[in-house]
């Protein structure tokens, strides 16, 4: 996801600039305590949001978690009334930018990566009436809202049905950006598929940089190791399907939003997190006041689901899609771990 990195020299210094100017003449400004802040709201009271700041590591045109993060802000915003404030920031400099957003007078900040949490729990101090809320699985205090996605889930579904419908018994699992999200939802699919039919060999790549080119060489590498089912988590997706889109019988699942459009002959289904739910939540919890650690989204609440493709339905078995519904219904029961090897469902597809 990390497509947004630092520049140097005075090519980093002028954007850092315009970006700050730009910021500024957007949020609004208004009376303020020493240290340019305004009095703190009292504990678990009703706030006000006028503005909100977003910022991700990559661009909001990844098709990725980044979009779905600008697009559902982007809506609420506007059905809400409250200026909405998009900035990529690298991780590097994300301390100094909570700082400034926060004492120009942003009312809530969410940060898209858990690349994000060290700087946010450092910066929290600095910053006491602006809500910080972080996408990321790790809880590190009231001071900075953490909210995991357990797309994970949905991964493991993916698994399940690519071990139905491989042909040559290989899969593979990419990623771009070592982050406990991506990993997560690497080792879930794989685990889906070994749950289905063990015998499958399942092989993680990640990329190692996240840029078209990167992508579109470990997915070329994955389909010249037999791989001709794929999961990527990558954030920029395009090129993992332009990679395969001119080769017979391989496919690509999409993660983190509907991503068979970029694709529809070779996309059998996504794993898909509602963004414009999990955001809504966010700010209905700061304008409560209300400050929990960590926000867990995931198959059971429906904000996490599967998406299946309708252009590509007859590629899948009712024996495959039943085996799936059971081990859906088992996740949300708390009775499938998706991080660990699951036995066999009686009703999945043994495959080819």
């Amino acid at each position: 996801m990390i497509a947004g990195r630092s520049t140097r020299g005075l090519a980093r210094s002028a954007t850092a600039a315009v970006a700050a100017l730009l910021l500024a003449a957007l949020l609004p400004t208004g009376g303020c305590r020493r240290g340019g802040q305004p009095p703190p709201d009292a504990p678990g009271s009703p706030r006000k949001i006028d503005t909100i700041v977003l910022f991700t590591l990559g661009p909001p045109d990844d098709r990725g978690l980044n979009q779905s993060a600008a697009d559902a802000l982007s809506t609420i915003g506007e059905r809400e009334g409250i200026r909405v404030v998009h900035r990529q920031v690298a991780a590097s400099e994300a301390k100094e930018a909570i700082v400034q957003a926060g004492r120009q007078g942003a009312h809530l900040l969410v940060l898209v990566g858990e690349e994000y949490l060290s700087a946010a729990t450092g910066a929290a101090g600095d910053v006491p009436t602006t809500r910080l809320v972080c996408i990321g699985p790790r809880a590190v205090g009231s001071d900075v809202e953490t909210v995991w996605l357990r797309v994970d889930q949905a991964g493991y579904l993916c698994g399940m049905l690519a071990a139905s419908i491989t042909q040559t018994g290989r899969a593979a699992a990419i990623g771009d950006d070592h982050s406990a999200l991506e990993a997560n939802c690497l080792t879930a699919f794989a685990n889906g598929v070994y749950s289905v039919r063990p015998a499958v060999l399942v092989r993680d790549s990640v990329a190692f940089e996240p840029t078209d080119s990167a992508i579109a060489e470990v997915t070329r590498a994955a389909i010249a190791g037999g791989a001709d089912v794929i999961f990527q988590a990558v954030s920029r997706p395009s090129a993992a399907f332009e990679a395969t889109r001119s080769l017979p019988n391989v496919y690509v699942f999409g993660s983190f939003a509907d991503q068979s459009d970029l694709a529809p002959q070779i996309v059998p289904a996504s794993a898909v997190v509602d963004m414009h739910a999990v955001l809504s939540g966010v700010l209905d919890r700061a304008r409560r006041g209300e400050h929990p650690d960590r926000i867990e989204h995931s198959l059971a609440d429906g904000t996490v689901r599967l998406v299946l493709n309708p252009r590509v339905e007859g590629l899948l078995s009712e024996a495959a899609l039943a085996g799936v519904a059971q081990a859906a219904d088992r996740i949300k029961a708390g009775l499938l771990d998706v991080q660990k090897v699951a036995s066999v469902p009686a009703t999945a597809a043994d495959g080819p």
